[in-house]
Parts: C-alpha cells; sequence; structure tokens
C-alpha cells in the first residue's frame, strides 16, 4: 500500500505536469476549424439562454413545492406498491442441480462436482 501511494505521489508530480505541458496550449497557439468555431457560437447562445431563464425564475416557494410533492409521491408509491418479489424469510437454503450421463458412478460423480483446489 505505501508503495502504491509513493508511485502515485511521483507520478502526479512529476509525470502529469510533463503531459500537461505538452499537450496544453496557450490561447494564442490555439487553432481552430469552421465546425469548431460554430458549435461554439451555439454553447454560447445556450448558455446566454439558460442564464437568463436563471435570472428571470431564481429559487422560489414552486422549487420546495416541486420537492414536497415528489417526496410524498415516492413515500406514497412505497407504500402502494406490493413487494412480492421480496422473500418474507430468509431460509439460508440454495438448491443446486446436476445433470451427467447414465454411466457415471458417484464417485465419478462427487469429484466432478468437488470444487478445484488448483491455484491461479
Amino acid at each position: 500500500m505505501t508503495v502504491t501511494i509513493l508511485v502515485s505521489a511521483l507520478v502526479s508530480l512529476t509525470l502529469t505536469p510533463m503531459m500537461c505541458s505538452r499537450f496544453l496550449r496557450s490561447k494564442q497557439q490555439e487553432r481552430h476549424g469552421r465546425l469548431y468555431a460554430l458549435s461554439e457560437r451555439g454553447f454560447d447562445l445556450l448558455l446566454a439562454v439558460i442564464a437568463r431563464a436563471w435570472m428571470l425564475r431564481s429559487a422560489t416557494t414552486d422549487d420546495l413545492a416541486v420537492f414536497v410533492a415528489t417526496l410524498l409521491a415516492t413515500g406514497y408509491l412505497f407504500a402502494v406498491i406490493p413487494k412480492g418479489f421480496f422473500p418474507q424469510q430468509d431460509t439460508g437454503l440454495i438448491i443446486g442441480t446436476s445433470e451427467a450421463a447414465q454411466d457415471v458412478s458417484f464417485a465419478e460423480r462427487c469429484a466432478a462436482s468437488a470444487p478445484s483446489r488448483t491455484s491461479s
């Protein structure tokens, strides 16, 4: 565990800054095509619309009412929805079946179904 932390610290203090200096460029060195400029204008427009809508409608009592209604609906549905998929009690029993050819002896069957002891 200690070695892992030391390797992580070494990478974060040496390799990561070096990779950032290679991949990241300053704003003066950036060059983008028409598709990038078009999508950037679209994102800026979307951001302006969202910002304007948020300024017009700040957090009001409507937000609190929606939150309380959602909370009440969740409680109501929890009480009303049937819970038949959940067992009433755990019996602690697991049942499994296996099939083999009719000419297999009991000893061979036990040997085949025993857990393997090979190390991985």
